[in-house]
């Protein structure tokens, strides 16, 4: 059981009915960072939960919204900060992926987001800072990387459409997002991917800065803000 592992036993998880995680191994990342990394086979990298939810097991059902667990546990590779693979969402109509709700539930993290040209070149980058507490909103058409900065594990929640498949087509066949976060000092620096023909300069932004489109509410999760009222929640689908 995935207990055991650092991480896992974080006060903020006490109140969830954890299911086993699907677990991201090492080798997931081979050919996604700025300089190659070992197989590192068997190596766990981040851990996913799927449908963590505490309570109102029918609501979320019904409105057909997943709510969703991710645990990255701090590291560097190769002088490129942790990070999960990267996907884009597909489409729910004919002009607009899925969106996504996320809200760091401990640690720091750094997301990034990308849209794509037609011919999946880069257009625009964003990279978003959010601490513990603060909510980040993914919005139609965007990629995006989640990416721990920090010294500590970082525990994330989403909530996204239960039924669709993530596309890690595009950020694989470029071998990576369009920017790879490096440590540098304290900091870090972002080094475009070669693979792009466009070079954007990325936009950076704290979480505070980034809209959203349910305004923050001090003191209340996503998780209780969907089961007080699960309508306003009704955009993700």
């Amino acid at each position: 059981m995935a207990s055991a592992v650092d991480g896992i036993n974080s006060p903020v998880l006490e109140r969830f009915d954890l299911c086993d995680p699907q677990i991201r191994f090492q080798e997931a990342l081979q050919g996604l960072t700025l300089y190659p990394i070992a197989a590192g086979e068997g190596v766990p990298i981040y851990y996913m939960f799927r449908d963590s939810r505490k309570k109102g097991a029918s609501v979320w059902k019904e409105k057909g919204i997943r709510y969703d667990i991710t645990v990255i546990p701090p590291q560097v590779l190769q002088g490129e900060y942790i990070k999960t693979i990267g996907h884009f969402h597909p489409h729910k109509n004919d002009q607009e992926t899925y969106s996504e709700y996320y809200e760091v539930l401990q640690g720091k993290a750094l997301f990034l987001f990308q849209k794509n040209t037609p011919d999946q070149d880069v257009e625009e980058v964003v990279f978003v800072y959010a601490e513990s507490g603060e909510k980040v909103f993914v919005p139609s058409n965007y990629g995006h990387v989640t990416i721990n900065p920090g010294d500590e594990t970082l525990i994330i929640c989403n909530l996204v459409e239960t039924h669709f498949t993530s596309d890690y087509t595009a950020i694989q066949e470029k071998q990576g997002a369009a920017y790879f976060c490096v440590k540098e000092g304290k900091g870090e620096t972002f080094i475009p991917n070669p693979n792009y023909k466009n070079l954007v300069i990325p936009k950076i932004y704290q979480a505070s800065q980034w809209p959203g489109p349910i305004p923050a509410a001090t003191g209340k999760d996503l998780y209780d803000l969907f089961l007080e009222d699960p309508d306003r929640f009704e955009f993700l689908k």
